[in-house]
């Protein structure tokens, strides 16, 4: 390894290390008060479920110099285990405080909504690393567009709908499930946007706007659900199958179906 890429390894293991030991400080410390509960099964174990993931990536889709290399694996696992803790800290910035509403408060609407962020934030940085690349600080600017997506989508999601409230206050399953989904299928949408093998910052900032387009429709549809799902539920019972699952199930086909259309990068 060249010495900017030990510098980089040593930088992930702190900021990883930071990041997620105070995660599963916090898990284990509800945990102990309060039992296994749902939410919290799902703190302690869907991080490490999402790197299983990253690493299954790394060895069948990265670079051939990474995908031979076990040492290399290592590296941009690490380096996805801080850059993704770094992304789910960013979360508080649309109203969701992770380690309170998801562990120390055991709300399941909040627990939906963040493992479908969690699962977006891996596949963005996971389509990262697909493809050829002349070095680690590619997936470094590749990720930044496509965790960027995540997290913009997010944004502009809490911005038209204020689902912050509907799922932390309300406690809305339903809520919690449909901006889980609408993560997960722009995290898929941006990963595709992502891969390939690299040639410019210009080609690859050209490639991923052409793939990644879709994800500016899917959020103001999801927008324009969301309100409706509210209207024509309110006051009366919320299924969380009608109103969390298909409408998530529908984001998740919308994603699956354009990555399939563009083909593999």
């Amino acid at each position: 390894m060249s010495g900017d890429e030990v510098f980089a390894l040593i930088a992930s293991i702190f900021v990883a290390g930071y990041v997620w030991l105070a995660w599963y400080r916090t898990s284990f410390l509800t945990a102990a008060m309060v039992g296994l509960r749902g939410p919290v099964v799902a703190a302690m174990s869907a991080p490490a479920i999402m790197l299983g993931v990253l690493l299954a990536v790394l060895a069948t889709e990265a670079s051939a110099d990474v995908r031979d290399s076990p040492i290399y694996c290592l590296f941009y696992a690490v380096l996805g285990a801080a850059w993704i803790g770094l992304a789910n800290r960013a979360c508080v910035l649309n109203g969701l405080l992770a380690s309170e509403d998801v562990i120390e408060r055991r709300n399941p609407a909040a627990t939906y909504a963040w493992c479908g962020g969690l699962v977006g934030q891996v596949l963005a940085f996971a389509g990262s690393n697909i493809g050829d690349g002349p070095g680690w600080w590619v997936v470094i600017f590749t990720a930044l567009l496509a965790n960027g997506t995540v997290l913009l989508v997010w944004t502009a999601f809490e911005f038209m709908t204020g689902a912050a409230e509907e799922i932390t206050i309300e406690r809305s399953p339903g809520a919690g499930f449909r901006l889980g989904g609408l993560l997960a299928a722009t995290g898929l949408i941006a990963g595709r946007g992502a891969a390939g093998n690299w040639v410019s910052a210009g080609d690859t900032l050209s490639d991923f706007v052409h793939a990644a387009w879709p994800a500016v429709p899917l959020v103001i549809g999801a927008a324009i659900l969301e309100k409706a799902v509210r209207r024509f539920t309110a006051g009366c019972g919320r299924s969380l199958w009608t109103t969390g699952f298909v409408p998530a199930a529908i984001f998740l086909c919308c994603a699956l179906s354009w990555i399939l259309h563009l083909g593999r990068w």
